[in-house]
């Protein structure tokens, strides 16, 4: 027994140390068996296959509509204020940026970064990240803002960016479904708010499994060859995202910035936005999947650093600078 409490605590400690761990880990290591052992999670069939390589999109499905039951719409109105200026500048780098890019470069971009990377990077932001930094160096109404950040980090964001960027119209059938599980979910949590604590313990095992679900199309091979691509997209979406995020919490917002560079970091169920994007970009979506995840680990240590750069600089409610006070 003594035992199992230790491996559980082993377990839960490499899921916090590493970010994204609960997607990261079984991603890895699927990735690395597939690697070892190619087209082991399809050769047997049945039930092997349907948990472990053919998941993601029920499981992407599953998520979205847990996350539509814990959506407090009076929470949102609450902070719109100070929130809803960070969340249209996130929505217009996502968008502004993800179509520039898309019309200058095409679905196959530059430097081995594809379209489909880049908007599915420019569009993620890390929900978790963001509240364990504000909750550090911001006030309570920093941390009221988190279900801003949750919506803006939903991962059906990139489809619709790349549909608005399309020259062959735009996919309404596609968006819907992409929106339905969400709609669905905010329907179901008005209805029972109780609902929450039913749906929000699913989300851990959920990214677990669509994990293995991603990494069983990986191979390490592919990982590597994406390494200086993957940097070079965690050094664009840090840039473009983190200085506009900055630039609008301060001139928009009149708070010191910490804020707003606070959005600058990668979730791991941003993973699961390429596979939902149809077979259209079908060849896109294993580099995609490697270069977020490189991302996904650089943005997510560079903005805990960045957040400190700017709290020592401008200062911030728990660390004012001398003479600096603040509002609510």
């Amino acid at each position: 027994m003594e035992n199992q409490r230790k491996g559980i605590s082993f377990y839960g400690m490499i899921f916090k140390i590493l970010p994204g761990g609960a997607m990261m880990v079984p991603l890895l290591f699927a990735t690395l068996l597939n690697t070892l052992f190619p087209n082991l999670f399809g050769y047997f069939g049945g039930m092997p296959t349907a948990m472990f390589k053919n998941s993601a999109m029920c499981l992407a499905g599953l998520m979205l509509f847990a996350v539509g039951t814990s959506l407090d719409m009076k929470s949102i109105g609450k902070v719109a204020k100070r929130g809803i200026p960070l969340f249209v500048a996130k929505m217009a780098v996502s968008f502004g940026a993800g179509i520039a890019f898309t019309k200058l470069f095409g679905l196959d971009g530059i430097a081995g970064i594809s379209a489909v990377a880049f908007v599915c990077a420019i569009c993620a932001c890390n929900p978790g990240i963001y509240s364990g930094l504000v909750e550090e160096y911001g006030d309570e109404t920093d941390i009221a803002i988190y279900p801003l950040v949750n919506i803006a980090a939903l991962p059906f964001w990139p489809l619709i960016v790349l549909a608005a960027s399309s020259t062959s119209g735009f996919p309404v059938k596609d968006v819907i479904s992409a929106l339905l599980p969400l709609i669905l979910g905010i329907m179901c949590g008005i209805i029972d708010p109780g609902l929450k604590k039913v749906m929000m313990p699913i989300l851990p095992i959920a990214m677990v499994f669509m994990g293995f679900s991603f990494g069983s199309s990986l191979n390490l091979v592919t990982a590597v060859q994406s390494g200086i691509s993957g940097i070079l997209l965690a050094l664009l979406y840090i840039t473009i995202n983190g200085s506009i995020m900055l630039l609008a919490d301060r001139f928009l917002c009149r708070r010191p910035g910490y804020c707003g560079i606070a959005w600058t970091s990668v979730t791991g169920i941003s993973m699961a936005a390429p596979a939902m994007l149809g077979e259209a970009y079908a060849d896109y979506v294993a580099p995609a999947i490697s270069q977020l995840m490189l991302t996904l680990v650089i943005s997510s240590v560079v903005t805990g650093y960045l957040v400190k750069a700017s709290v020592k600089k401008f200062g911030s409610p728990k660390y004012p600078l001398p003479g600096q006070t603040f509002e609510g």
